[in-house]
Order: C-alpha cells, then structure tokens, then sequence
C-alpha cells in the first residue's frame, strides 16, 4: 500500500465505524471506497455481491437518524406497498437469490410471477401490479434481510397514506421524513458507482424478472463477474438522467485513482 492509500485508510476508518454524515464529503468517500473494494475482493470465498449489498443496506439503516424510525408507520405484516414493481441491478439479484434459493416454495412464486408478468411494463405510470411473491402468509417479507434496496427505502408516515394508494392505480401520495430522499440517493450513488469502478454494469431491471434468471442460471454471478451479460433478454429499465450520469463521472475521476 503506498503512503498515499496509508494515510487515507486512516483518514476512512472512523467514518467506516458510523453511518453517513451530512455535509462531511469524506464520509462519502469512505463508504464508496469501502464498497468498491468489496465488490472487487474476487479472492475471498462467498458472493462479492452479498457484500457490497450488505453494507449499503447497513449504512443506509445506520445513517437513519432514530427519531426519524421511531416516526414510521412500517411495521411486519403491512404489505400495502408491495403490489408495486421494484427494481434491482445485478449484484442485488445476486445476494437475494442466495436467499430466496433457500425457500423453494418461495422461489417457485417468483418464477411464477416472472411469467405472468412477461410483456408488462414495470415504467408504465401506476401499474397495477403482483402482490410480491416474497410475502408470506402473514404478509411479513420471506427475505427481509436481503429485500431490494429500493424496499429499504421505501417508508411511510402514515398507514392510512398507503392503504389508500395500494394496490390501487392513480393518484397517491405516501409521506415519509425528508431525510429519507436524500438517504436514497447517497446509497444509489454509492451502489451504483462501486459497480461502475469494477468494471461492472449497473443496469436496473424488474425484479421478479431479475430474481428468476439469478436463480435459473448455472454460476450467474460468476459468469456475471467474467463479463458475461447474462441478463441480456431482459428489458432494462430506464437509464440515469445526464445530471446523474455527470455525478458519477465526476465520482469515478476522484475516487478511482484512490482504490
């Protein structure tokens, strides 16, 4: 390690220690050097996926200040939200797929779903959708610990907000604190380039749609890993907006050259 990586080593490990801070761009930074080296720990036995996954949902939970959780209506067995589609990219596929694998029944349903919603447009405004089909009886998620990043972030203040906005279409409104945007876009920013300083995509697509191909074709994130587009029959979804694209540009010019 030369004395230039020493020092910012040095410089990330408190920050590691602790959610995200507002205003303090080394925190930033420290995550997504942290992630990037995660995903591209390829010598270490298990998913690398798994691992940058895991530790952005984390830092996401950390970074919610308390009072902010203690607001939310959310609670287990309130499935309102979950009639709605979802996107992931790959290496969330990945670490979901290890655990829904686990749940043949479970993954039977995705693969159910996947079909029975091939053809539909997961962008089109307010579509009705499937009830998730990793709810269980009781409406609690079967993979809770490893649910979408976009289930993470998905919060209301209000159960009443949700019960009146699904799973019906048109017009809806669910309130959350604000902090929770911003939250959001740290996270995608940090997922998103962690990938892309790998070398790898981050194309979103559906998620029943992603979940069935991860779990249907043999060694998928090790192919993944090599180059292979195994996700090439899906449709993606839509890409950044420019003003995205230019932060991660901007991203992958300060921090690359740090890794």
């Amino acid at each position: 390690m030369t004395p230039q990586r020493e020092a910012l080593a040095r410089q990330d490990a408190p920050f590691l220690a602790m959610g995200l801070v507002p205003g303090d761009p080394r925190s930033f930074e420290a995550h997504l050097r942290h992630a990037a080296r995660l995903m591209g720990e390829r010598q270490i036995s298990g998913s690398p996926s798994a691992r940058l996954v895991r530790h952005v949902a984390g830092l996401f939970e950390s970074s919610v200040p308390a009072a902010a959780q203690a607001g939310l209506a959310c609670r287990s067995g309130c499935a309102f939200c979950c009639h709605q589609p979802v996107k992931v990219n790959a290496a969330e596929a990945f670490f979901l797929a290890g655990q829904v694998r686990e749940q043949p029944d479970r993954a039977a349903a995705v693969r159910q779903a996947a079909a029975q919603l091939a053809g539909r447009d997961a962008e089109m405004p307010r579509a009705r959708w499937l009830r998730c089909p990793l709810l269980d009886s009781a409406d609690a998620c079967s993979a809770h610990s490893a649910r979408p990043l976009s289930c993470h972030g998905y919060v209301s203040l209000d159960v009443e907000d949700c019960k009146k906005s699904y799973p019906q279409t048109g017009e809806w409104s669910v309130r959350e604190p604000a902090i929770y945007g911003d939250l959001r876009n740290s996270w995608r920013l940090i997922l998103q380039a962690a990938l892309r300083l790998n070398g790898l995509s981050d194309t979103n697509y559906e998620l029943n749609a992603a979940l069935a191909l991860a779990l249907d074709t043999d060694e998928a994130e090790k192919r993944w890993l090599r180059g292979e587009n195994i996700f090439a029959r899906l449709k993606p979804l839509a890409p950044n907006k420019p003003e995205i694209e230019q932060v991660l540009a901007l991203i992958a010019a300060r921090i690359g050259p740090t890794l």
